[in-house]
């Protein structure tokens, strides 16, 4: 929880609303109240009842446009398959270079504001 605290504090430091939770279930009702365009999920999620990937699956139900950024320390070449299946933009490995993270935070969210611009692809292309 404390990782997440001072993910989402750096990400408001930045420029973004963010909120974080460390359970699976409550994620997907999170997400979907506020719809966000962005989501960064941990793989694993402690003692939920879901893990990262099930969020993942779930959110890219209810929005495939949304853009999904999976963090882990899991390296098995069968969970990054299978969140690039579900649609995972990027897979980050812990432990966290808070450079090399928020980088990838910031430009994807950067290719976010760019698909809202006029003459940016949408999501309905």
């Amino acid at each position: 929880e404390g990782l997440a605290d001072a993910m989402a504090r750096l990400l408001r430091l930045r420029g973004l609303d963010a909120s974080y939770t460390v359970d699976g279930p409550e994620a997907v009702v999170i997400f979907r109240e506020k719809r966000p365009e962005m989501c960064v999920i941990d793989v694993q999620l402690g003692y939920s009842k879901i893990d990262g990937l099930e969020v993942l699956e779930e959110v890219k139900k209810m929005d495939p446009s949304t853009e999904c950024i999976m963090v882990t320390r899991i390296t098995d070449q069968v969970s990054i398959e299978r969140a690039k299946e579900l649609g995972a933009s990027h897979y980050i490995l812990k432990p966290l270079d808070s450079k090399d993270w928020l980088d990838t935070v910031m430009q994807a969210a950067e290719g976010v504001k760019e698909r809202k611009r006029p003459g940016g692809q949408s999501s309905s292309e």
